[in-house]
């Protein structure tokens, strides 16, 4: 007799297969059957819907059963769970600012509370920001009498507190804080004795980190989210932790944030009660806000934070801790000292593209000190943490395509602007992480098959990195472009150029660089100024360059003090069209200076006298 083939899960596949055990069946008595013509039809359906559904439902309750495969959020949770990893909340944004304000009387000492109150206007939309802890200070602005506040956190949401009773009838002691907009690193847990609510009853609760020193008496509390999204706030069952008592009562503070929305403030104003500043500056614009973590991010994550075993060993084990306790990082490199140019042995070297900041922003003290912090208790003793900023390297082209216009209704025009649009994509998309590579395969892969009018294309690859000029005085500063350099130029032609600046005289200087004589390696740095249409050298050498790493080192540049603090591009093209990113780098990719030409291919078009123009490679 003929088996079912349970193998089909495809509805027509399975109803085909049921049709035929009818007509195969020993005896033949239906296998000259109209199936499709009779009622019996209906009763297939009926077997093979049911079969399908069933299918499909072992088939999904296995895939939610696994990590990996796991479609449901809740299901993405608890196995993380199971991993000991809570995703996290929605983050608030932060900011520093500077405080100064007016002086009444004799004092001798100013300070301001928790929860004072400022806005910023972000495209019309307004964000409170408050400050989350007091500050004191006895520090006056000279001449001035002005109380000044040299550096004070700004987060932005509001203020919010949550009680609940204890009923200590109940096995689990635990609750649920309905509120999405609640950032849990910002929580503080109290359990007050009894419903008198003052600090003299009062027990502060920490977060569970890990066993060690955890007994029946500790006061901790394990944060999850549940099957619903909420966020759950778990105490001791009176052997892993101290266990609540009837009667106590849990307070719950936190920030309730906008999130990612808010990064970028900063411009704040004053929106409370009381003495107002005199001034409000600005030390660093709020950035690190961030969505509540996805499920993709939980699924990367949560393995990861697992195999740390909360100790920093390898640079695995660094970025895992600092993605599980920071979540508004973007991007992350982490780096031993021996990789390090030149080497600093005994040290660990971590840089971070935090949510919300731009290029040549670095991250506040106030996050820079947070993530010391974080790993300092689980990195090995003697190694030291060291935070670097991250550089852009910053990639433009010339791009030439030849395309068909029979085969599309655009003009060349528009695909010009697709191009360029697909090239803004690639750099968001494939680009600005750390540990990347540009592949000139790709992009020519992208743009080719952007659209079928397409037929080829050449890319010409060139880069820079911005230098902030300093009109001080003996100031040495490097350049380095991590990447051998494009030499292969006429004798007497510069592999790298410049941005113009004023010199200490008011001339508009540029960059030039010139051969070294008996070396093949290193390169003279010199600048000029244009006289007509002839280059006037000016300064003989203000530093070198090294062809095969890219390394520039600048002795003095001389600059106008108009020009402090303005920053230059400094212009190369790689020996290479491939452009990796490695330690504290970055790629991005300058659209606006990228220039893009399309041409007919004439051939295409039937034009079989037509020159044929092709695209050189310089």
């Amino acid at each position: 007799m003929r088996q079912f083939d349970v193998t089909e899960l495809d509805f027509d596949k399975i109803k085909e297969n049921i049709k035929n055990y009818f007509k195969n069946k020993e005896g033949g008595e239906y296998s000259d059957w109209d199936f499709e013509g009779s009622g019996l039809n209906h009763l297939l359906d009926i077997l093979a819907y049911n079969t399908h559904y069933n299918a499909v439902l072992a088939h999904q309750s296995v895939n939610e059963s696994f990590l990996d495969s796991a479609q449901i959020r809740s299901n993405v949770v608890s196995r993380a769970k199971l991993l000991g990893y809570t995703p996290k909340s929605i983050i608030a944004p932060i900011a520093e600012v500077e405080l100064s304000f007016p002086s009444v009387g004799n004092e001798e000492s100013y300070s301001i509370d928790a929860g004072k109150k400022f806005t910023a206007n972000i495209d019309g939309s307004v964000y409170v920001f408050v400050t989350t802890e007091s500050y004191t200070t006895t520090q006056k602005i000279y001449g001035t009498g002005r109380w000044l506040f040299p550096k004070v956190a700004l987060t932005q949401g509001e203020i919010r507190k949550s009680r609940y009773n204890v009923d200590a009838t109940s096995d689990v002691q635990s609750f649920i804080l309905a509120d999405d907009t609640a950032d849990i690193s910002t929580m503080k847990v109290k359990v007050y004795d009894n419903q008198n609510l003052n600090d003299s009853n009062v027990n502060i609760f920490n977060k569970f980190t890990t066993l060690t020193d955890i007994n029946s008496e500790t006061k901790v509390y394990f944060p999850f989210e549940n099957y619903e999204g909420n966020h759950v706030i778990e105490f001791g069952n009176g052997i892993i932790g101290a266990k609540l008592d009837s009667l106590n009562v849990v307070e719950l503070e936190y920030i309730s944030t906008d999130g990612e929305s808010a990064n970028g403030a900063n411009v704040f104003k004053w929106a409370d009660e009381g003495r107002a500043p005199s001034s409000i500056t600005t030390l660093s614009r709020a950035s690190g806000g961030a969505p509540r973590e996805g499920i993709e991010s939980i699924r990367f994550n949560a393995p990861k934070s697992f195999i740390t075993q909360n100790r920093a060993v390898t640079a695995d084990d660094y970025k895992a801790i600092l993605l599980r306790d920071f979540p508004s990082i973007q991007s992350i490199s982490v780096w031993g000292g021996q990789d390090n140019d030149p080497p600093q042995y005994g040290k660990v070297f971590i840089s971070i593209k935090e949510s919300g900041t731009e290029e040549g922003e670095p991250i506040s003290d106030q996050t820079r000190e947070q993530i010391k912090k974080a790993v300092s208790s689980e990195k090995v003793i003697a190694i030291i943490p060291e935070i670097v900023d991250p550089e852009f390297t910053h990639l433009y082209f010339n791009i030439f395509f030849k395309y068909n216009p029979n085969l599309t209704p655009l003009t060349e025009g528009q695909l010009e602007d697709s191009i360029r649009d697909l090239i803004q994509d690639y750099s968001d998309e494939e680009l600005e992480k750390y540990e990347n590579v540009f592949r000139h395969s790709q992009l020519l892969r992208s743009i080719d098959n952007s659209n079928v009018s397409i037929l080829n294309s050449l890319v010409r690859v060139f880069i820079y990195k911005k230098l902030k000029l300093t009109s001080a005085t003996n100031v040495s500063q490097t350049l380095d472009f991590n990447l051998q350099l494009y030499s292969d130029k006429p004798e007497g032609e510069s592999i790298i150029g410049s941005d113009p600046w004023l010199s200490p005289t008011g001339v508009l200087l540029r960059m030039g660089d010139e051969k070294i004589e008996n070396e093949d390696n290193k390169r003279n740095i010199y600048t000029y100024t244009i006289s007509g249409e002839q280059e006037v050298r000016v300064d003989n050498s203000i530093g070198s360059l090294t062809i095969n790493d890219g390394k520039i080192s600048f002795t003095n540049i001389p600059v106008n003090s108009a020009d402090n603090n303005k920053k230059i591009k400094i212009f190369t093209s790689p020996a290479s069209n491939d452009i990796p990113a490695i330690r504290n780098n970055l790629l991005t990719i300058d659209t606006a200076l990228t220039t893009i030409d399309g041409e007919v291919d004439t051939l295409s078009t039937g034009n079989i006298a037509a020159t044929y123009n092709t695209f050189t490679r310089h």
